[in-house]
This record gives C-alpha cells, structure tokens and sequence, in this order.
C-alpha cells in the first residue's frame, strides 16, 4: 500500500516558503493554522487504486502521469502569457483531475447519485408492485416506512468519474479561459479540492470554474453547455482553434479560413483585443472612427510580430455580386501580417458573418453613433479616447522619461498657452512648471491648468505607440506610397480638443 496524493506536491509547492519550506495550512473543521509539508497533505491510502479496473487498477495513477510533470512549465509559460499548445493541454489535463477526482467531489458525487437513485425508487417499487401484485402491500409498507434507501458504491462512483476524465480535459482545453494575475496583499489560497464552482448561478447556465495556480495567478472559465465541443483526440486536431491567430507552428492560410469561417468575426476579435491587451493596454488595439474610411467594421489590433485587421461595410452586410457566391450573403474581410509580411489578405476571402454578428452591425447601421462597444479585458484607443475619459487624460497622464517612452507613448498632447488680454507670460514662469513636471513625471499639460491669466488649449490625439490602423482600401498595401509618406501624419487624423 502507498499514500497517493489526489493534489500533487507539483501543485502545492507554489504555496511553499522558500524561507521555512513548508506551506500555512489550515484546518476546515478546528479553524487552526498549522505549518505543513507538502508531502503530508492532501493524500490518501491507495488513492490511484480502484478494482472496478480488473486490468489496470491504477488507471487514475497513469492519467495523472500524463500530466503532472509537465505542470510547472506550463504554469510558468501561463504566467507570462506564452502558452503553446502543449502547455495548455498539460494545463487541462490535471485540471480534470483536480475538478473530479478529489475525496471531496467523489463524496459529492455519491450524494448526488443517492438523490437521482432515491427519486427513481418510487417508481421502480410500483413497478414491480404492478407487474407482480404479490408484493403490493410489501412495496407500499417498504416505500411508507423508508426501508428501501439509496447506497451508492464509492468506488463505482471514482471509476464512472475517472473514465470521464479525457473528456473532462478535452472539455476544459477548448473553453476560453481567463487569466487572472493577483498583485495584492490578498494572496489566492488552495485546498484539498481547488478547482471550485463559483456559487450562485441558475442552473439553466453554464457552469463558471475558478482554478488557483499560485498565490498571485489563478484561471477562471465558463462552460457554455450549449457549444459543441470536440470530443475526442480526432475531433480536436481537426476543430479550428482561436489560438492559430498567434500562427504557432504548422498554422497555414487555409487554416485561418476555417476558423474565421467557423467563429465569425465577434469571436475572433475579442480574442485578439484580450491577447494584445496582455502585451499593452490599448494601444495595441486602433478602433478609431477617423482612422478607417466609414466602415461599420474597421480596426487594427497588433501583438508582438503579428498584426490582425479586421472589416466590414454596408455592402458586405448587404452581400454583393462580384465576389463569387461567398460574396452574395452577409460577410466580412480580415487581414493578418506576420513579420511585416501579408499571411492573409482583406481580398483573400469573403467570410460569411453569423446570424448575431449580421444583427449587430444591422443595429450599428440603423442607429449611427448610437452603440458603444464596451469588451471585457479588450479596450481599445477609442475607448480611451471616449468624452468622459479626455480630463482623465490631461489631469493624469504620465511624461515619458526618455526618447524610447516618447515613441511608445499611446497619448500626444500639444498645448497652447495664450495670455488674456492686458497681460503677459513670463518665461520664468513656464520655465519652473517645466522643471516641476519633469521633477514629478507628469505632463506639463497638467501643470499649465495652474497658471493664471491665461487661457490653455490642450490637443489630445493618438501617439506614436499607438499602433497604425491598416483600412480596407482595394490597393495593395505595399504599393501605397502615399500612405507609407503619411505614415507619421496619421496620428493627426484623431483629435480632440480640450
């Protein structure tokens, strides 16, 4: 016999103190901290064993095999927002093991079964009371006195639970999943059953997961019940993931055209808003208004070496003639760059838009300047730019400290200073509040609201950081010189006065 830990010390050990070693436990029932070892928690005898497995009755050992040791690299690429494929099937993978194979969820489990079995009882027992009238007056005495009591067998119950688990992973690695990164003083805590069900939800909706994989970094993902979902290894290597945008390895052209084809466009962009967010907030994502030509749909979104545009105009909703039959229904363009390099083009496919994404941009057409898009985790520079944020802006903003921060800066501000009539500036004056910007690492912009006697215009528009929206022209992009001489004036095209 052996003590098999249900939670890995792989796991636990990202809640160790490196200065003692030992992690801050604490017990449920006595409400105690103690100091523990990660070899003496979260273990039972022979856990990995089960004989309803005649053949190999350590069928949950082996599966946890797969998976544990890759589990710290993939945490470690998690926690810089550079999991590859591997990493997040590593991560899924114990995740299935943590959410149904704890002593916690089988106990669970058993009483769930117990209330389905209880429920059956009665009819089962009339049943048989109809079918052999013999036992009438048994059944009803039985039923009336509670003598026929559910006993669900535990260990039928971890079998049925540990034969889902290649579901479970499959099911878990293709939901979108959350990444949340804890920098206060309220550390992630974990447990003898960690993956936990977030409480309060109707049972007609999907069920919300929340994972701690250390003190500062958790997962957190809806299971939409509704969605079809690959159920096998097959079915996974064929099934277009949202995850090929960021062209991993063996990712070719046709590839994307599957999946823009099979998740439309709503998906795909709040994807790609969230993965470019990760790198910088909103620069990286150019949803201005005055940078397009007028389209319903136009933005720009970039992450490191890739760069995602996305389009759609009144005549694409509407379908046209002169692109083939894909034309002729509702669809929409998309444009990827790799290293500069077109990998796929605006004129390379029409791609039909889902019936939901057809009705939103519908309603954007039928009530202009009406909708504000608001996207979790994916604001953009029009968001930024929004009226209740430009005092934000000028009051707060930060001055770059070099000539690399100005290049990267996301806001330009230009101010003019204009003395009220009668009276002059003093350079001195503009000399000392430049000095105290500097000093303090603001704007001088929000030092000029402290002079007196003058009147200050402040022009907010997109800086240099800010990534160059790529509009759906008909020209070739390389072949568009004229763009390539307004490469710098761009930034002028949206402004706003203050």
């Amino acid at each position: 016999m052996a003590k098999d830990h249900f939670v890995a010390q792989t796991y636990l050990r990202q809640w160790v103190n490196p200065a003692t070693d030992k992690m801050r436990g604490y017990g449920k029932r006595t409400g105690k901290e103690f100091p523990c070892a990660t070899d003496n928690v979260c273990r039972e005898w022979d856990w990995d064993v089960n004989p309803r497995f005649g053949d190999n009755p350590r069928l949950m050992g082996d599966f946890r095999k797969i998976f544990e040791p890759q589990w710290r690299p993939a945490v470690s690429a998690a926690r810089v927002s550079q999991m590859s494929i591997d990493d997040r099937f590593a991560i899924a993978g114990y995740w299935a093991l943590l959410t149904t194979c704890t002593p916690s969820w089988h106990r669970n489990a058993v009483q769930v079964a117990n209330k389905q079995i209880a429920d059956f009882i009665p009819l089962a027992a009339r049943h048989l009371a109809k079918e052999k009238p013999e036992y009438q007056e048994f059944v009803e005495d039985a039923l009336a006195k509670g003598k026929i009591q559910p006993n669900s067998d535990l260990l039928d119950i971890k079998a049925m639970l540990t034969q889902q688990l290649t579901q479970t992973t499959f099911l878990l690695y293709q939901q979108d999943w959350v990444i949340i990164r804890n920098d206060t003083e309220a550390a992630f805590i974990t447990s003898d059953n960690p993956s936990s069900v977030l409480p309060r939800r109707p049972f007609s909706q999907g069920l919300v997961r929340f994972l701690p994989l250390a003190p500062d970094l958790a997962l957190l993902t809806a299971i939409d019940p509704k969605l079809q979902r690959a159920a096998n290894i097959d079915d996974l290597a064929g099934k277009p993931c949202r995850h090929w945008l960021l062209k991993p390895d063996g990712v070719r052209k046709e590839h994307i055209e599957r999946l823009a084809t099979d998740m439309s466009w709503s998906l795909l962009e709040n994807y790609v808003r969230w993965v470019a967010n990760e790198e910088a907030f909103a620069q990286n994502i150019n949803d201005l208004a005055d940078e397009g030509t007028g389209k319903l749909l136009e933005l720009t979104v970039k992450y490191k070496n890739l760069e995602w545009s996305f389009s759609c105009g009144e005549g694409d909703l509407a379908g046209h003639e002169g692109g083939g039959e894909h034309s002729r229904v509702p669809h929409w363009h998309f444009q990827m760059y790799v290293d500069g390099r077109p990998f796929v083009r605006y004129n390379d496919y029409h791609l039909p838009l889902s019936e939901a994404d057809a009705g939103f941009l519908q309603f954007m057409r039928d009530h202009p300047g009406k909708v504000h898009r608001r996207l979790a985790g994916g604001a953009g520079m029009s968001e930024v730019f929004h009226e209740s944020m430009l005092e934000e802006l000028v009051a707060k903003g930060r001055s770059g400290a070099s000539d690399e921060d100005v290049e990267k800066a996301p806001i330009k501000l230009d101010t003019i200073i204009m003395a009220d009539p009668g009276t002059t500036i003093r350079g001195e004056d503009v000399y000392n509040l430049l000095q105290a910007a500097r000093a303090e690492g603001v704007t001088a912009t929000s030092k000029m609201r402290g002079l007196k006697n003058v009147t200050v215009r402040t022009t907010v528009s997109a800086g240099p950081g800010v990534v160059r929206q790529a509009p759906r022209s008909g020209r070739k992009r390389g072949r568009d010189q004229e763009a390539v001489r307004r490469d710098r004036a761009w930034r002028e095209q949206q402004k706003r006065e203050i």
